[in-house]
C-alpha cells in the first residue's frame, strides 16, 4: 500500500489545522485538541457516509463471503520499511478479522513533528470509518499512539435482532 496516499489525507492536514488552532487563533492545547477531533470526525463521516463502490461492496459483504473477508484483510497487510510506514500481522484470534499493528507511521510523524497528541484524534477516526461495515463491530483496546506495543484492531460479527 502506498503509505504517501495515507499522509496526503490526514497527517499533514490535521497538523497543520492543530498548528493553526494553537497559533493563529491562540486556543489552548485543549481546547484545540477537541476543536480539531469535531473537524476530523465531520471529515471522516463525510468521506466514509458514501464510499466508493468497491470499498462499498466490500463493507456490505465482508460479513458474509469469506472471499470478501480476504479481499477485506489484504487492506491490512503491511510491512513497510519506509519511513513512517506501516507495519501489521495477521493473529491467529477466535474473531472474525483481526489485525496487529506494530508501527503506524502517522503516530510515528506526529511525534517526530513535535505533536503526538494528535495521534490519538487519528485513532479515532477508524471507528467512523469502519462503523459502515456491515454485520461486523469494529473494536480496539491498545494503540500505538497511547504507548501500546501494538494496535489490536477486532472485527466482531454482530447478530442480527429479530
Amino acid at each position: 500500500m502506498n503509505n504517501k496516499r495515507n499522509f496526503s489525507g490526514s497527517g499533514p492536514w490535521m497538523l497543520s489545522n492543530y498548528r493553526a488552532l494553537r497559533g493563529e487563533f491562540q486556543f489552548g492545547q485543549s481546547e484545540a485538541l477537541e476543536k480539531l477531533r469535531q473537524i476530523t470526525r465531520y471529515k471522516t463521516r463525510r468521506k466514509f457516509e458514501n464510499p466508493p463502490f468497491m470499498l462499498g461492496f466490500i463493507f456490505k459483504t465482508v460479513a458474509n463471503s469469506s472471499l470478501v473477508r480476504k479481499l477485506f484483510l489484504l487492506g491490512f497487510r503491511h510491512d513497510t520499511v519506509e519511513k513512517y510506514g506501516w507495519a501489521s500481522s495477521i493473529p491467529a484470534s477466535d474473531v472474525y478479522i483481526a489485525v496487529d499493528y506494530t508501527r503506524c507511521g502517522l503516530t510515528d510523524w506526529f511525534r517526530d513533528m513535535a505533536n503526538p497528541e494528535i495521534s490519538l484524534i487519528a485513532c479515532e477516526g477508524d471507528y467512523i470509518q469502519f462503523a459502515g461495515v456491515k454485520g461486523l463491530r469494529f473494536v480496539r483496546t491498545r494503540t500505538l499512539a497511547s504507548g501500546d506495543g501494538v494496535c489490536d484492531m477486532r472485527f466482531v460479527k454482530t447478530t442480527r435482532r429479530h
